[in-house]
């Protein structure tokens, strides 16, 4: 294999891994109110706070439900 190959071999799986773990490549170009007044900024920020809200709310409530489902399980098993 060539350099210009493997070159893109390893940009093409950088491309991947990055897309796998959510990660957004920003090409330095424009400036940076341009970018924070585009879609692509309010979608991240939009995502930010669902994942937010998921975490303050859901997941405590998610816990305590579990909790409250194996207390009863316990209980109809008598073990409790």
């Amino acid at each position: 294999m060539d350099n210009t190959s493997v070159d893109k071999l390893r940009e093409e799986i950088k491309k991947y891994y990055y897309d796998s773990i959510g990660l957004k490549v920003i090409k330095p170009v424009g400036t940076v109110k341009k970018y924070v007044d585009s879609s692509d900024f309010r979608k991240l920020l939009n995502m930010r706070m669902i994942i937010q809200v998921l975490i303050v709310f859901v997941m405590p409530t998610m816990l305590l439900l579990a909790v409250l489902i194996l207390h009863t399980f316990l209980k109809v098993i008598k073990v409790i």
